[in-house]
C-alpha cells in the first residue's frame, strides 16, 4: 500500500501511507486482543491479559509468555482508535471511488 500510495492524489496517499502506518504500529496490541486469554479482576476495574509471543526464529520457536494489564479507560481509547481508522479508511475508499483513473477504471 505504501508504494500504491505514491501513485495516486497526494492528499489520498498521504492519508493512506498514515492509516497503514497507524494500523501497522498496533500490530502487537492486536494479536493480543485476538490470541489473548483475558480475565477481570475481581474489583472488575482492570483485566488481564495473558498471551504468547513467538520470540525465536522460523524452525526454533521460542515461544514466551508476556502478561498485560489493561483498565476500562485503555479498552475505551483502543476502541476509538480503531473506529477512527475505519472512519479514515472509508473516507480513503469513498475519495478513491469518486476520483478519475480515466478510461471509465474504478477501483473494486
Amino acid at each position: 500500500p505504501k508504494l500504491s500510495a505514491k501513485k495516486i492524489d497526494p492528499d489520498i496517499g498521504q492519508a493512506l501511507t498514515a492509516i497503514v502506518m497507524d494500523i501497522e504500529s498496533e500490530l502487537h496490541v492486536r494479536h493480543m486482543a485476538i490470541h489473548g486469554t483475558w480475565r477481570t479482576e475481581p474489583s472488575g476495574n482492570s483485566h488481564t491479559c495473558e498471551y504468547f509471543r513467538n520470540k525465536g526464529v522460523k524452525g526454533a520457536p521460542d515461544w514466551q509468555l508476556y502478561p498485560s494489564a489493561i483498565s476500562d479507560q485503555e479498552i475505551e481509547a483502543a476502541v476509538t482508535n480503531v473506529d477512527d481508522l475505519l472512519r479514515r479508511s472509508l473516507d480513503v475508499w469513498q475519495r478513491l471511488c469518486d476520483a478519475d483513473f480515466g478510461a471509465g477504471t474504478k477501483p473494486e
